[in-house]
C-alpha cells in the first residue's frame, strides 16, 4: 500500500495547503538583492559560454591544433549554438538590466 493511499487524498491536500501558508513572502528589498545576483550568474555564464564556443568553433575548423578535437566539424557546431545561448544570456541580463535603472 502506497503513502497515498495510507493517507487519505483530503490529508494530502490539508497538508499541502499548510505548508503553502507558513511561507513567508520575500520582502521587496531582498527580492531585488536576490535578482541581481541572477543577473550576474546570467552574465557571467554568457561569457563563459561565448568564449568557450569560441576555443570549440577554433578547434573544430582547425584553426588551433593540439587537441582531439582538432579538425572535428561537429566540435565548430558545438562552439557555434555555445556561443548563441551566451549571447542570448548576456542580452537578457543586459535588457534586465536596462528596465531597473530607468
Amino acid at each position: 500500500m502506497g503513502f497515498a493511499a495510507s493517507l487519505g487524498s483530503r490529508e494530502i491536500c490539508s497538508r499541502r495547503r499548510s505548508v503553502e501558508k507558513d511561507t513567508e513572502p520575500v520582502a521587496g528589498s531582498e527580492l531585488l538583492e536576490r535578482s541581481e545576483s541572477v543577473v550576474w550568474i546570467r552574465g557571467i555564464a554568457g561569457i563563459v559560454l561565448c568564449a568557450l564556443g569560441a576555443v570549440w568553433i577554433a578547434q573544430g575548423s582547425g584553426a588551433m591544433r593540439g587537441s582531439g578535437m582538432s579538425g572535428h566539424a561537429p566540435f565548430a557546431l558545438l562552439g557555434g549554438a555555445a556561443v548563441i545561448v551566451g549571447l542570448a544570456l548576456l542580452v537578457w541580463a543586459v535588457l534586465i538590466r536596462r528596465r531597473r535603472t530607468t
